[in-house]
């Protein structure tokens, strides 16, 4: 079978509360935030996701890693990539800057919208993310090839 995928961009969440705690962010289209951001096409690649760290060491421990999905639905209960809802975790790379860090999580799975799962929107992944201690801030980005 040949490659038909002819566009490639991101989606993206700009300043999600992170904590040890599951967040489930949606991911789409901000153009106010990132202005080459676009929606999750309804039939596509997910290459990756990147996910960018802030205000890590603030209010006391230091987050070293990163668990994350991603989801169709905004509870976060239909998990479309491999470990299900138990996620994956990646260790934290510092960044230059101080209390910066980032990790990017290989997806490589096609994804297909199903208007027929509650709680999904067209446009929209779900980052079902946690810290494993501590906060920060973060920015994730989804980045896919689609038709």
């Amino acid at each position: 079978m040949s490659n038909t995928w002819n566009t490639m961009g991101y989606a993206y969440h700009n300043n999600g509360s992170l904590s040890n705690s599951l967040a489930v962010l949606a991911v789409t289209e901000d153009l106010t935030n990132s202005k080459l951001s676009s929606s999750i096409p309804r039939n596509c690649y997910i290459d990756s996701v990147e996910v960018f760290l802030t205000g890590m060491s603030t209010g006391g421990s230091t987050p070293t890693e990163v668990t994350l999905y991603l989801s169709r639905d905004s509870t976060g209960d239909v998990a479309i990539t491999p470990g299900g809802t138990t996620g994956a975790a990646q260790t934290i790379g510092a960044g230059v800057t101080s209390n910066t860090g980032s990790v990017v999580f290989q997806i490589e799975s096609d994804f297909n919208f199903d208007s027929e799962v509650s709680g999904v929107t067209a446009g929209t992944l779900y980052a079902a993310i946690k810290l494993d201690t501590g906060t920060a801030v973060g920015d994730i980005r989804i980045n896919y090839r689609g038709m």
